[in-house]
């Protein structure tokens, strides 16, 4: 009797795990037909972001301006931007990136938000545009939601399927490409270049999935955070910012979540299920100074390694720390006179490195 190789033996032979194998190729082959698509369009997508946001901003805050001996103060930036909107009233300041860029400062315009670029020196407004609208707005709608039903709509559901299928795939294409029947690690990660036909491509295929697996599994992971499911019911509770860390203060019925005018959605993701403070409390005040200074000590004032301060505050100026061009453009800003103290207050923020970590930044 002559024994056939495993290679030969009948189908009804084969172990019970061919069958698990096959069922593994085949769920790996139609969740890839749904899910290519998808990464296609995170791929392109998410690049076009990248693009707008670090190297072709919209709101003019890379525009190129020409430094001059004295910067104005904040409130005369923020006045300049209220000045080009009649009526309009400021909510927002983000500092110059250095001393040859503009400050932004948003404007409520009616029902219209606007981001005004302010000539830190001059006080001339250099780009004025509506913040919604904007092509990265629109890309990020298309990213995450696929411009259907905003977060938690049928769009979001769509792209949270698609990347859950996604892992899946992973997790298949690795059992498939786990070696087998003899042959060793060295198929699985170097492309086999003799093999012509299917079986090039086949291993072609091989090769780059699981060489990018790692990569591409930590990218779905991160992403899910902002779905409606994995990330707004499991993951964002569980990481979000307890509402009690700085102060027992009445809470409002609204979060923060409510402060994203944009599908961009600037409130820090821990912080928009946190409750918003009561409006017209004041409890808490009193120890607003202290607590600015302790969280700037503790590196998470106003985001990672930034200060929150307000207009219409006085402020303490020490030396900055790093001479840097941002620096020397805050502490041109900052030593400009105050407003009074019934000035209506901005929220801004600025790096925590400017400023030494000893130092009380507000006083009241």
């Amino acid at each position: 009797m002559t024994d056939l190789p495993p290679e030969a033996t009948p189908p009804e032979a084969q172990p019970r795990l061919n069958s698990f194998y096959f069922t593994a190729w085949r769920w790996h082959f139609y969740a890839g037909l749904y899910v290519v698509p998808f990464l296609l369009m995170l791929a392109v997508t998410g690049a076009l972001m990248v693009w707008f946001t670090a190297i072709d901003s919209e709101y003019g805050d890379r525009i190129a301006i020409a430094p001059a001996a004295q910067a104005l103060g904040v409130g005369a930036q923020i006045a300049a931007a209220e000045a080009a909107h009649p009526g309009s009233r400021a909510d927002k300041y983000i500092a110059p990136r250095d001393d040859r860029t503009p400050a932004i400062v948003r404007v409520q315009d009616g029902e219209t938000a606007r981001m005004l670029a302010v000539d830190p020196y001059s006080g001339a407004v250099v780009s004025d545009r509506p913040e919604a609208g904007t092509w990265n707005d629109w890309l990020t709608n298309l990213h995450g939601e696929l411009l259907w039903g905003g977060n938690g709509g049928p769009g979001d559901t769509l792209v949270e399927i698609a990347a859950s299928l996604a892992v899946m795939m992973l997790a298949s294409g690795l059992y498939l490409a786990w070696p087998r029947q003899g042959k060793g690690w060295r198929a699985v990660l170097v492309p086999d270049l003799t093999a012509r036909g299917r079986s090039f491509w086949k291993s072609l295929h091989v090769t780059t999935g699981v060489w990018v697996a790692l990569f591409l599994a930590f990218f779905l992971l991160t992403g899910m955070s902002w779905t409606g499911v994995w990330g707004g019911r499991i993951v964002q509770p569980w990481s979000s910012f307890p509402a009690a860390k700085w102060d027992a203060v009445p809470l409002s019925d609204a979060t923060h979540a409510a402060m994203n005018h944009t599908a961009q959605e600037e409130v820090p993701w821990v912080l928009e299920l946190v409750p918003l403070p009561a409006s017209g409390s004041q409890a808490g005040g009193a120890a607003s100074a202290a607590g600015h200074a302790r969280h700037l000590r503790d590196g998470d004032g106003g985001g990672p390694g930034r200060l929150a301060l307000t207009r219409g505050c006085r402020f303490r100026r020490p030396p900055m720390r790093p001479e840097s061009g941002r620096c020397r453009a805050i502490r041109k800003a900052m030593t400009a006179r105050p407003r009074p103290a019934t000035a209506p207050c901005i929220l801004t923020s600025i790096p925590a490195r400017c400023w030494p970590m000893s130092a009380l930044p507000i006083t009241r």
